[in-house]
């Protein structure tokens, strides 16, 4: 009995083995058929191991389902807490956009009235003064960092051509307006009087820019007028009339360490007093050579990625809107400029060269001033000087609002793009003005502004909301976005 039950179990467990063996060689047999070509064992055996959970996953769906979502929501959690923190970091560090427009005028935009005054004035005083000479020509640059202290303080280079040798000087003029009571007693023939007299000192003039004698339009209509000047009421030594000079010229070259080399007045509605001084100290005499100017435009022809960073960009294109605030409706400045009207002074470090920035113009007497060379706007012939009929003409066939603005607008794109682009090409000019530039997006939306004279507050310049308008959309905007990026290198140099 004993040995019939295990020759059964026996049996059963020789079936057992074999069919255990013959699922093994099954097994083998689809572990073959599944392993790729060239893969391991080991690789197939993990490969199906993931396939195995993903079955059971299928079948527990709604558990890993509710693991999924809660986790998603933990995700989304931590964006909204880091985009918070974000946020207070941003506030901390910079102003928001258009900050700059909320607060009240600032100082500088109240002064650019006083200082077209003055450099308009200035400009006429140069054309007096040379008026007699026939042969000498004048090439004036005038530094776009005009400002506004006790004076009106701006820098000018003065190169002589068409004398014995062509002479090129920087000087500092200071402009202040004198009383019309005293103005009477500022002719050359006066003064050259009273400096042979026994040079006692005489009662310094009373000086003042008046808000009256700027025009409506000029006063900045949200309760910002003209910039007042305090009166000087100090004691000074009268100082030589430079009109009565044979040679100015000479005058202004000769005298480097004098505290004043002299005067011009020029009578008006106002009249100013235009004083002129040596800058030597400030910039060395090597620097200021004829050949030591440069075009603007001929820095568009260096690399720019080694150069100069993007910051150092935006603070060109703030200082050109300046100076376009500063000087335009004045001699300086004409309706339609190009970008070859502004020179610098030439240094191998670009970013120092471009703190030399200044207008440059041909200053000439005045029975040559209709001898000035025209340039043209696709075809439609413009005087330098203004001939308003053509400008006109220009303005209807293309379109263009605002001329000077869309001067400004088109050396603005050419510091976006950084290259070289014909002013009078006004098709080409607007093709480009649709791309994008290193400088990004908002840049370009504030040249297309230029460009359309899109501010809300019509087209005439000598509006003071349109020039308020434009401190607010462009200066304050760009400043924001110095500002900005200032930061952000801030942070990486940390």
């Amino acid at each position: 009995m004993h040995t019939r039950r295990a020759r059964r179990y026996s049996k059963n467990i020789g079936t057992k083995i074999e069919s255990l063996n013959d699922a093994l060689d099954q097994f083998e047999h689809d572990l073959t058929t599944q392993q790729h070509t060239g893969e391991r064992l080991e690789d197939t055996t993990k490969r199906l191991g993931r396939l195995r959970d993903g079955v059971r996953i299928s079948f527990d769906k709604e558990e890993y389902e509710k693991l999924i979502g809660e986790l998603r929501n933990s995700i989304t959690d931590l964006k909204t807490l880091r985009e918070q923190a974000a946020e207070k970091q941003k506030a901390k560090k910079q102003p928001t956009s258009g900050q700059c427009a909320r607060k009240p005028p600032a100082k500088e935009f109240s002064s650019y009235c006083a200082i077209r005054r003055a450099s308009k004035a200035l400009h006429e005083a140069l054309v007096t003064a040379w008026s007699s000479s026939d042969a000498a020509r004048h090439r004036v640059g005038l530094f776009v960092d005009a400002r506004v202290e006790k004076e009106v303080l701006m820098d000018l280079i003065v190169l002589c051509i068409g004398h014995a040798s062509d002479r090129c000087v920087r000087l500092q003029v200071r402009s202040e307006t004198l009383d019309c009571a005293d103005s009477s007693l500022l002719t050359p023939t006066s003064l050259l009087a009273d400096s042979n007299s026994s040079g006692c000192p005489r009662k310094r003039q009373k000086v003042h820019f008046s808000s009256s004698t700027c025009s409506e339009d000029s006063r900045a209509s949200d309760g910002s007028s003209s910039l007042q000047l305090p009166r000087a009421g100090a004691q000074r030594c009268t100082t030589f009339d430079l009109r009565t000079s044979r040679d100015m010229c000479s005058e202004l070259a000769r005298h480097r360490k004098v505290s004043c080399i002299g005067h011009i007045d020029t009578p008006g509605q106002e009249t100013f007093r235009h004083s002129f001084y040596p800058c030597g100290l400030s910039m060395p005499r090597n620097l200021i050579g004829p050949g030591n100017l440069m075009p603007m435009d001929e820095i568009l022809s260096r690399s720019i990625d080694r150069s100069l960073t993007v910051v150092e960009q935006l603070r060109l294109a703030r200082t050109l809107v300046v100076a376009v605030l500063k000087f335009h409706s004045t001699p300086w400045l004409g309706e339609y400029w190009r970008i070859q009207d502004l020179s610098f002074l030439r240094e191998a470090d670009l970013s120092g060269c471009l703190k030399t920035l200044h207008i440059r113009v041909e200053v000439m007497p005045r029975q040559h001033l209709q001898k000035q060379m025209e340039v043209g706007i696709d075809g439609v012939r413009i005087r330098n000087m203004a001939s308003c009929q053509s400008i006109r003409e220009a303005q209807r066939t293309f379109g263009i609002r605002n001329l000077t603005l869309h001067s400004l607008g088109v050396v603005l794109l050419q510091i976006g793009c950084w290259s070289r682009i014909p002013a009078d090409d006004v098709e080409r000019v607007r093709r480009f003005s649709e791309q994008n530039t290193r400088l990004g997006s908002k840049y370009m939306d504030l040249t297309q502004k230029c460009l359309e004279c899109d501010f809300g507050y019509g087209k005439d310049l000598n509006k003071s909301q349109l020039q308020k308008a434009i401190y607010d959309n462009l200066v304050c905007e760009l400043e924001t976005m110095i500002m900005s990026l200032d930061i952000r290198d801030e942070d990486e140099d940390e």
